[in-house]
């Protein structure tokens, strides 16, 4: 039986004069009750830790080299030749060259055996190697829902004269849709390896090349993680031939020919086999960098930028292509990622890239690379356009007032039939009745099939009825005042009552448009910058588009990929209608013409979820108005996610440029998403545009900490449901507060998301970062202050203002690694500490593990944490502690966070999972003790283990320690980043460490401190050890400081043994950063 804490601290601790804690009588609840930091569970194979074993053979890395990249040919040439002299060294060391880029990125990348990388490091003229991380196709298939593409509403311009790159996994050129034969036996008899005469390349797809060969898999065998290229880039796996017909697919008309235009709003298409393409007359260049495995992965998506933005291969990248689309992906990207690097070249270059922003993780920061790149459009998937159930006029004509106060009920007469009765005195409503089926029972995805809707006065009792197909699952009763098409988001309505139907045959999906974003949509904002990601949104369910080999038959896609394309054929439009515009304006007008998404209470979803919006390719065309943040020149404004302890007031300013001929004088309004009590945004209330001419628009934040609430918007959950289970978890989050800045207003108005994830800080230290103690003593005390506006005293419901200290028993430092740098920093292990709540029970039941490292993490979703613990002393790891998650309904990572301990196999793998803890030692915010510990944007983290999982010998009173980060974007967790100690173990003494901070207040048996204004550290100090080892070290976490801030290091001594006499001696200052 677990054993609980029933006593407090009785006496009063001070620095110099020390007693015994004592027991108290048992006193009455005042405070939440608390789930214990660590529970035992019946040893398992589940909940495997991604980056399940290291990485071992050859694995793919990137050999950055000091010189920047080329910015013309005579550079390329001298990049070239440092490239060649460095060859031999490269293969010497067992490396095999993969390809060599000098234009968007100075590297050679090479598969190489895992215990070389250091020397490749070492290598003159290297500047680092990169473990590069497979990028992936989609990551997850949204479900199924109802959507369109929007290509019927573009405008006049068709892209004509526009280079559109996919870089995917290759097109079918024979299909017709591309003008190619259209006949599935064309594609059958090619043969994919080489370039038969005449067929390829095409009219529509003019160029490309296969980087990757069929059997590549960058995550395969050893063998097929090698690269075959070949100059035929015809697709076997289907998606790239999807995104090429959505970007610019021709059309295949009803008799099953290739459509050769025109392309306006005249024609119609809905009689078409395959309907046009966004830019249906740009021109298509293959670049396959796929296998054709179903999972396959790849690293070679660098080397086909390469070729984008210089296809002849002369250093001159003058004649880059016009737009790149880039499908995979990778979650949790950075802007340091060398795939985003080079991403971020190509735009330099001039080459617009839309890239997908990821699907099948709603957690937060988890935009995937590449949209992750500076510059990049990153688009997440939308659902598609709102749509009347009813005809008629579009005016809410319900008096709003009656809109939650009415009292209706109905009544089903069979299946098909309802029976409404309305008994407000006064109000009328309209009403619906609707038959759909239901795809998914968790996130209530659906598929409308019939509807009827109605007015109800007073008193009044109407009847409805709708046909109910045997594939329908449910019927529904609403009411209003607007209903909208269903996929689980019954905008603007209330559900009555439902029914359930049979609903087992199989229907043919309907061609209705839907509203909103999907649950598994990715959500920012960037990791590392914080700046807003994604960039917008585009349809991407069920969306038709070429099928591979079917000669001129079509297939449906849900994906954010399907999106994208669409917003690449918008940038090829544009590309069109304004050759002269360069990436950040394309981008800009793409962004400042987007529609916010509503929820269903009518606002805005969080930028950090739709970026600027929905693409509407209507306001393409007449774009003369461009918006966007003069300092970086992207069409959004990032206040980043400040820890603040002080009001704070920030100035960011967007550039408005007029291209147009007449002069504006626009109105400024704000349209807020997520609201933060405490932030207030300011701006002109009017903005005056010259003709051909720039205006520059000050936006001011203003944030009072103190008045932070810490609230999580309305699209964001505090609970999730697990894979495999019923179960709910409590889930972390950051509060958002974001928006859109509107100018100008009707059709005609541009709007500029914005977004600042602010936290309430502490501004806390230690009164003293020396400690001395009297020789006998039993226990310590250390006063600390706190200035920030952070600082409240625990309560029973609610602690957001709550700021926590935590303590520890130094056990190893290491020093700043020079090689991380930007995001891999937080990878950078800087101290370990170890506690217990030995006060509590005469022996330690629990350890805790204090982690700090040189820079913040973005998400613990980013990187891994990696206890080994040796229990027996015969220096092979018994046990591993890893940070992990408990994973979503389709089994992705997500925001509820935790550490997962695993007994390790007689082989060194991994093992069953044995124990479940905390991070932090302390719930989400969302849970009792009802406080954010913080584990996102910090560099310090606490880990705990119970003693009773470790099995340590009897009468062993050490065991030894090592930990390891890893990062998801250094080979996937495969690969160990930063080790503590550099070798060998770090011991703790588990019976009789020198010193145990413990709490025995409030969150009594764990080591966190509240820190009000005036507060103290305490625990137990055994003066024998401490004279023995000549005196320790206390690492000291401020869990709610900014991360610049975190953490103190205090000295601790004690007396020589027999000196009564108090005497200090001062250890040499430690600089903390």
């Amino acid at each position: 039986m677990r054993r609980t804490a029933t006593f407090l601290l009785a006496a009063t601790l001070s620095l110099t004069l020390f007693g015994p804690f004592a027991q108290a009588a048992p006193v009455a609840q005042t405070d939440p009750p608390i789930d214990p930091p660590y529970t035992e569970v019946t040893p398992s194979n589940g909940s495997r830790p991604e980056g399940d074993d290291t990485a071992s053979g050859a694995v793919a890395a990137m050999i950055q080299l000091n010189q920047p990249p080329a910015t013309e040919s005579e550079g390329r040439d001298q990049i070239d030749a440092a490239q060649q002299q460095l060859l031999p060294a490269i293969e010497a060391l067992g490396a095999q060259v993969l390809f060599r880029t000098q234009l968007v990125y100075n590297g050679i990348a090479v598969t190489a055996p895992a215990e070389q990388i250091p020397q490749l490091r070492a290598l003159p003229d290297v500047a680092d190697v990169h473990l590069m991380t497979p990028k992936a196709q989609a990551a997850a298939e949204i479900p199924a829902l109802i959507s369109s593409s929007l290509t019927a509403t573009a405008p006049s311009s068709d892209g004509s004269g526009v280079r559109v790159a996919v870089i995917d996994t290759g097109i079918d050129y024979t299909h017709g849709d591309f003008g190619g034969a259209g006949t599935p036996s064309a594609y059958q008899s090619n043969n994919p390896s080489v370039v038969e005469p005449g067929s390829f390349p095409t009219a529509k797809v003019a160029d490309g090349y296969d980087f990757a060969g069929d059997d590549y898999n960058a995550a395969g065998t050893a063998s097929s993680s090698i690269p075959t290229p070949d100059p035929d880039p015809l697709d076997c796996n289907g998606r790239g031939t999807h995104i090429a017909g959505l970007v610019a697919g021709q059309g295949v008309n009803a008799i099953g020919g290739t459509y050769g235009g025109p392309y306006n709003s005249s024609v119609n298409y809905s009689d078409f086999k395959i309907a046009p393409g966004v830019a249906p007359s740009a021109s298509l260049y293959a670049l396959k960098v796929f296998g054709c495995g179903e999972n396959a992965t790849t690293t070679l998506t660098t080397q086909a930028l390469e070729w984008a933005i210089d296809p002849n291969r002369d250093g001159d990248t003058s004649d880059h292509l016009d737009v790149a689309i880039i499908g995979s992906s990778t979650p949790f990207g950075s802007p340091d990622d060398p795939d985003a690097q080079a991403v971020a070249r190509a735009i330099q270059a001039g080459m617009v890239v839309v890239t997908a922003a990821g699907d099948g993780i709603g957690s937060f920061y988890s935009v995937q690379s590449y949209g992750t790149a500076n510059g990049a459009i990153a688009v997440g998937a939308s659902i598609g356009s709102p749509q009347r159930l009813s005809q008629g006029d579009d005016e809410e004509y319900t008096d709003p007032a009656c809109f939650d106060l009415g009292s209706l009920s109905a009544q089903f007469v069979g299946n098909n039939m309802a029976v409404l009765r309305n008994h407000t005195p006064a109000c009328t409503f309209q009403v619906g009745l609707a038959s759909y089926r239901k795809f998914d029972e968790v996130i209530d995805h659906q598929e409308l099939y019939d509807s009827a809707t109605a007015e109800i006065g007073p008193g009044k009792t109407v009847t409805l009825q709708v046909d109910v197909p045997d594939c329908a699952t449910q019927v529904d009763v609403f009411r209003g005042p607007v209903l909208h098409s269903l996929n689980g988001r019954r905008y603007s309505t209330r559900l009555i009552q439902a029914q359930h139907v049979g609903g087992s045959q199989y229907c043919a999906a309907s061609e209705a448009a839907s509203y909103g974003l999907p649950s598994t949509t990715t959500r920012g904002i960037q990791r590392g910058n914080a700046t807003l990601k994604p960039d917008m949104v585009a349809p991407s369910i069920n969306i038709s588009s070429a099928a591979m080999g079917s000669g001129t038959g079509s297939a449906k896609a849900s994906a954010s990929w399907a999106g994208a394309a669409q917003v690449a054929g918008a940038a090829a439009l544009l590309r069109g209608l304004h050759p002269t515009w360069g990436p950040a304006e394309v981008k800009a007008a793409l962004m400042n013409t987007a529609t916010p998404v509503l929820m269903d209470n009518g606002t805005p979803y969080p930028t950090s979820l739709e970026g600027a919006g929905q693409l509407n390719l209507a306001r393409l065309a007449s774009a003369d108005l461009f918006a966007y943040n003069s300092a970086d020149g992207d069409a959004a404004i990032s206040f980043g996610a400040p820890v603040l302890s002080q009001p704070w007031v920030e100035t960011r300013t967007i550039a408005v440029a007029n291209t147009g001929t007449s002069d504006k004088v626009l109105t400024t309004t704000l349209q807020l998403a997520a609201q933060e009590n405490g932030v207030s945004i300011s701006l002109p209330s009017t903005v005056s545009i010259p003709a051909g001419g720039t205006t520059a628009v000050s936006v001011s934040i203003s944030i009072d900490p103190a008045l932070l609430d810490f609230t999580p918007d309305l699209a964001t959950t505090t609970v999730l449901t697990t894979t495999g289970s019923t179960l709910t978890r409590p889930r972390f989050y950051v509060a958002e507060h974001s928006g859109f800045i509107q100018l100008g207003g009707g059709a005609e108005a541009i709007r500029v998301p914005f977004v600042v994830i602010p936290r309430a800080g502490s501004e806390t230290s230690v009164s003293s970062r020396s400690l001395t103690v009297p020789y006998g003593a039993t226990s310590f005390s250390l006063p600390q202050t706190n200035t920030g506006a952070r600082n409240a005293a625990m309560n029973i419901t609610n602690n957001r203002h709550m700021a926590l200290t935590s303590a520890f028993q130094l056990v190893g430092t290491s020093p700043a690694n020079p090689i991380l740098t930007g995001t891999q920093q937080a990878a950078d292990l800087r101290y370990l500490g170890i506690t217990s709540d030995s006060l509590l029970w005469g022996e330690p039941n629990i350890l805790f593990f204090g982690i700090a490292t040189e820079g913040p993490r973005s998400t613990l979703n980013e990187m891994q944490f990696r206890i080994y613990i040796d229990s027996n002393l015969d220096d092979v790891a018994d046990y591993v502690l890893i940070n992990t998650t408990w994973p979503d309904s389709q089994s992705q990572p997500t925001d509820a966070f935790r550490f997962s301990f695993y007994k390790m196999n007689a082989d060194g793998s991994i093992g069953n999972v044995v124990g479940e803890g905390q991070v932090n030692a302390a719930a989400a915010p969302n849970d009792s003790p009802y406080v954010d510990t913080a584990p996102f944007n910090s560099s310090v983290i606490i880990a705990p283990v119970g003693m009773v999982t470790l099995n340590v010998p009897s009468g062993q009173s050490t065991i030894n320690v090592r930990v390891e980060t890893r990062l998801r974007a250094v080979a996937g967790f495969t690969a160990i980043v930063d080790q503590l100690p550099e070798s060998g173990w770090s011991s703790y003494d588990i019976q009789a460490p020198a010193i145990a901070p413990i709490s025995m207040l409030k969150l009594s048996g764990r080591p966190l401190f509240i820190d009000t204004p005036s507060s103290t550290i305490s625990g137990t100090v055994n003066t024998t050890a401490l004279a023995a080892s000549g005196g320790a070290q206390m690492l000291v976490m401020h869990m709610h400081n900014a991360p610049g801030s975190q953490v103190e290091i205090v000295n601790v001594r004690t007396a020589t043994p027999g000196n009564d006499q108090e005497y200090r001696i001062y250890f040499p200052t430690i600089l903390v950063r």
